[in-house]
């Protein structure tokens, strides 16, 4: 996780910092969710609503897609240089990328999932 800054500035006077337990994982096609969890495990990654209790009635989900699905370290800990590389590979070919996690901060901003965004990697502005 080294490769990303660890802040960047917002423009407004607030700024985003990297939250070095999670990312946001890009597969080259739809992948069915269950399979890609199977693969997650063997580097120490779960997908963010993982433990989760389904029944909750609650306003936070987690927006997963197709081909994109947001993941975190399972024990909780920053993902090393190493984790971090060995996505890739665990994942047999399907990952198109990886890119970093960031949350909000700022005033009044809560420590809650809404705060967390990825800047995409395969976007140039």
């Amino acid at each position: 996780m080294s490769k990303f800054p660890q802040r960047l500035s917002r423009g407004n006077g607030e700024y985003l910092t990297l939250d070095e337990t999670r990312l946001l994982l890009a597969t080259r096609e739809a992948s069915e969710r269950e399979e890609l969890a199977g693969r997650l495990e063997e580097v120490g990654l779960i997908l963010e609503d993982a433990r989760d209790d389904r029944d909750a009635r609650t306003m936070e989900r987690v927006n997963h897609t197709p081909t994109r699905f947001w993941v975190r370290s399972a024990d909780g800990e920053r993902l090393s240089d190493d984790r971090f590389s060995a996505i890739p590979e665990a994942l047999g070919g399907i990952v198109a990328w990886v890119g970093p996690v960031y949350r909000l901060v700022g005033r009044g901003r809560l420590q809650g999932r809404e705060n967390l965004l990825c800047p995409l990697p395969d976007v140039l502005l």
